[in-house]
C-alpha cells in the first residue's frame, strides 16, 4: 500500500516539475526572441548604414552581446527539445543502471554549475549597474548583457534541476 502512495506522489511531483520546466522555458523564450530579433535588426541596419556611409557605431560588439544573451536565454529550451549535444553512442553501451546514475550525476553537476554561474553573473551585473561600469564598444549594454545571461543560466539550472529531481523520483525511468 505504501509503495502505491509513494508512486502516486512521485508521479504527481514529476508532473509538477515538468510544468516548472515548461514555464521557465516559456518565460525565457520571450526575452530570447527579442534579443535575437534585435540582433537581426541591428545587423540589417548596420549593413544598410554601411552602404550609405553611416554604419551603426558599436554594432559588432552589440551584436555579440545580443547573440550571447539570446543563446543563454534559450539554453533551457534547447535542453527540453533535446537539441543539446550529448554522447549517446557511448552511453548506449553502458548498463542501464550505470547510465541512469551517470545521467543523474551529470544533471546535478550541470544544474549546480549553471546555478553558480548565474549567481556570479547576477552579482557582477548588479555591481556594473551600481558603479556605472561599461566596456569599450558595448557601453551601457554591458550590465544588461550580464543580467540577461544570468537569467538564462538560472533558467537552465532550473530545467536541469527539475530533470534531476524527476530522474530521482521516477527511479531513472523518466
Amino acid at each position: 500500500m505504501e509503495d502505491a502512495k509513494t508512486a502516486i506522489a512521485g508521479s504527481y511531483a514529476c508532473r509538477v516539475l515538468r510544468s516548472v520546466e515548461r514555464w521557465t522555458v516559456r518565460l525565457l523564450a520571450v526575452p530570447s526572441a527579442f534579443a535575437i530579433a534585435a540582433l537581426f535588426a541591428l545587423v540589417c541596419f548596420n549593413v544598410g548604414g554601411r552602404a550609405l556611409g553611416i554604419p551603426v557605431r558599436g554594432a559588432v560588439e552589440s551584436s555579440g552581446v545580443l547573440c550571447g544573451a539570446g543563446a543563454a536565454l534559450a539554453l533551457g529550451y534547447a535542453h527540453l527539445q533535446h537539441a543539446h549535444i550529448e554522447g549517446g553512442v557511448a552511453a548506449a553501451r553502458l548498463p542501464a543502471l550505470l547510465r541512469a546514475l551517470l545521467n543523474g550525476l551529470s544533471l546535478l553537476a550541470t544544474s549546480a554549475f549553471f546555478g553558480a554561474a548565474a549567481y556570479e553573473l547576477w552579482d557582477l551585473a548588479m555591481f556594473a549597474f551600481e558603479s556605472g561600469e561599461t566596456v569599450d564598444g558595448i557601453g551601457e549594454w554591458y550590465p544588461w548583457f550580464l543580467a540577461a545571461t544570468s537569467l538564462g543560466f538560472a533558467g537552465e539550472a532550473c530545467v536541469m534541476g527539475c530533470a534531476f529531481l524527476r530522474a530521482v523520483l521516477s527511479g531513472g525511468k523518466e
